[in-house]
């Protein structure tokens, strides 16, 4: 499971640092973090669902990981 988080960790992050242009789009520090962060669900859900005890829960909007039902690892954008 580490190894599947940290492929998505820079899959997200190196996507959106090749595609963001403040220059050409007026991109700026919160596109960047909301794209990342977006990104990274979608990315963590496709290479985490075929891990036995592993489900992907989006309580009131957040986004986590839930392990064997007992552990909880939440996800968000940093300010």
């Amino acid at each position: 499971m580490r190894a599947a988080i940290l492929r998505a960790l820079q899959s997200a992050y190196d996507e959106n640092c090749r595609r963001h242009s403040p220059e050409d789009l007026g991109d700026n520090n919160v596109t960047f973090g909301v794209a990342v962060s977006q990104n990274l669900r979608f990315l963590l859900e496709r290479e985490l669902q075929d891990i036995p005890g592993v489900e992907i829960a989006r309580p009131r909007g957040s986004f986590a990981i839930v392990i064997d039902g007992k552990f909880e690892l939440y996800f968000y954008k940093a300010p």
